[in-house]
């Protein structure tokens, strides 16, 4: 009964864990002046402490998600206690079944996706400017008169 929610937080732990990775690469790459300030360790211990904060608010409702009844079936001379856990309210699904699809799933694969498009092109651009840079300058030669 109590896995699901603990689950369910580990992985919004991970889904912006990675997030938080993928942005702090990508300041650190393309705008490494302001890496000194932006990336430090003070900023990302207190990012994750932000982060598993929010995961466990946002799940903690999955623990109330559920109800827990008994149910006695009497099929045979053995009577077996069978639990069902039955869904209280369907506005509650409705709105929790699409908001937490998007921030889990949807708006972190954009970020994660525009980043490191973000990143890659500014890798290829940094590429390009320093082969400019080593490329042997043609030598005019100036003749004699």
């Amino acid at each position: 009964m109590y896995v699901w929610p603990v689950l369910q937080t580990a992985r919004t732990n991970a889904i912006w864990i990675t997030v938080l990775l993928t942005v702090i690469r990508y300041i650190a790459t393309c705008h490494q002046l302001r890496s000194r300030i932006a990336c430090t360790v003070s900023r990302s211990k207190t990012s994750l402490v932000v982060i598993f904060v929010v995961a466990a608010v946002v799940n903690s409702l999955r623990f109330f998600d559920q109800e827990h009844s008994p149910r006695r079936y009497n099929t045979n001379v053995n009577s077996t206690d069978e639990f069902a856990f039955d869904t209280f309210n369907y506005n509650y699904k409705g709105i929790y079944g699409v908001l937490f699809p998007t921030l889990m799933d949807f708006i972190p694969m954009c970020m994660i996706i525009a980043l490191n498009t973000r990143l890659m092109l500014s890798t290829k651009r940094s590429m390009s400017d320093s082969r400019k840079l080593q490329r042997p300058t043609k030598r005019v030669s100036r003749q004699r008169s």
